[in-house]
């Protein structure tokens, strides 16, 4: 009587409807000989021949269930080709995105601080324009150019 009182128990821990497990223990008791389909079915309320059908379920479940199986983890499933795409894009974007905030900063440098990153002014040439506005202008052109770029890429 011990077994059979595990494997209740055993029956009572698994997952699923009240329905399912007293199912279950019935049938256990059925094939250990305890009980007689006649009276499984009349204990569960459902005809012989489903009876006999959940029995062939159940032993077709538990064979499939005690297949062998490797030992170890299972390997990881290889990317497909649209998930490395993916990877490949998000990766573009976080250069792209990174190369804008680069020169964003640098036009913002060279607004802030253009006066103070002049060459010596013996080293430039003699000339009406003031070198901060021309600094200023290529920071910007560099962040116009590369937010167009940003917009122009294929999605």
């Amino acid at each position: 009587m011990s077994r059979h009182a595990d494997i209740l128990s055993i029956i009572a821990r698994q997952e699923g409807s009240e329905v399912a497990r007293e199912r279950c223990a019935v049938l256990m008791r059925v094939i250990s000989g305890e009980m007689t389909m006649e009276a499984a079915a009349q204990e569960l309320g459902i005809s012989r021949q489903r009876l006999h059908d959940l029995r062939e379920r159940m032993a077709g479940v538990l064979v499939e269930s005690l297949e062998p199986q490797p030992a170890g983890r299972p390997p990881a499933p290889a990317p497909d080709a649209k998930d490395q795409r993916i990877a490949e894009l998000e990766a573009e974007l976080g250069r792209a995105k990174r190369d804008l905030d680069c020169a964003l900063i640098r036009a913002e440098i060279a607004t802030v601080f253009g006066d103070r990153l002049k060459k010596n002014s013996s080293d430039q040439p003699e000339d009406d324009t003031d070198p901060d506005d021309d600094a200023r202008a290529r920071a910007i052109a560099s962040a116009a150019r590369l937010r167009e770029r940003h917009r122009r890429r294929p999605r």
